[in-house]
């Protein structure tokens, strides 16, 4: 029974550094920088053999590896254009007429019509051999929903209070500067998909980045995803 004991603490101590390891060490190409979800990874504590399973604890090192809008790390690579120029840059998406990119020397946000890329690369996109950072399925093909995926992705968040407590008080301020200034405007509206979800607690102060980084972090805790359709906020689990 001894014997039993050490090697199933000695396993349980292996998967903890992995998992540690792991959360630590996912990266994704969003906002204006590299994003890792190190800055919300919880630490990784397994109990006694009747408290945190097994599953558990890989569910968890998964959800803090794991990134909110594109799911695997994305590889820049060299794109070329129908005039021959070319760029190192990870692609984002296609939206609309455009492919989106960040350059891999300055990570620039770069907007590209289609028609621009050489038809090698478009081909590459096309049949699912390249994907991009962002899935398709996050976003409708209103313009109004790529112009706040764009806004998302490129804005800096202003500062939150930190006597906040839920996110949907976090999340109505992230979005703040985006409304329209136009009364008779439509504004943005943030529809959650279950009431609790708008009262789920803020885990841990946002470190500062994009609004999307932000939204990630507030997000990621409680396995939350979000969607935008007809230019509209959705936030559920998706």
């Amino acid at each position: 029974m001894l014997a039993r004991k050490y090697v199933e603490l000695a396993f349980l101590r292996r998967v903890r550094m992995s998992a540690r390891s792991t959360a630590f060490s996912a990266v994704s190409f969003v906002g204006n920088r590299r994003d890792t979800c190190s800055t919300i990874a919880k630490p990784f504590t397994p109990t006694t053999s009747k408290g945190l399973t097994l599953a558990s604890s890989v569910k968890l090192s998964v959800m803090a590896a794991c990134v909110l809008v594109g799911g695997l790390q994305a590889e820049p690579r060299t794109w070329k254009s129908t005039s021959g120029s070319t760029i190192e840059a990870v692609f984002l998406g296609a939206f609309g007429e455009d492919y989106w990119f960040e350059a891999t020397a300055d990570g620039r946000f770069i907007k590209m019509p289609s028609k621009y890329i050489s038809e090698e690369d478009v081909n590459l996109v096309e049949s699912g051999e390249v994907k991009g950072v962002f899935p398709q399925a996050i976003v409708d093909k209103e313009p109004a929903s790529i112009q706040l995926l764009e806004q998302l992705h490129t804005r800096t968040a202003e500062p939150l209070p930190a006597d906040l407590s839920t996110i949907e008080e976090a999340v109505e301020l992230l979005i703040l500067p985006l409304q329209p200034k136009d009364e008779k405007a439509e504004k943005i509206e943030i529809d959650y998909s279950k009431r609790r979800y708008k009262k789920a607690a803020i885990v841990e102060a946002p470190e500062p980045g994009t609004i999307l980084e932000v939204l990630k972090q507030l997000l990621l805790p409680h396995e939350l995803g979000f969607r935008i359709n007809k230019g509209q906020l959705a936030i559920g689990k998706f």
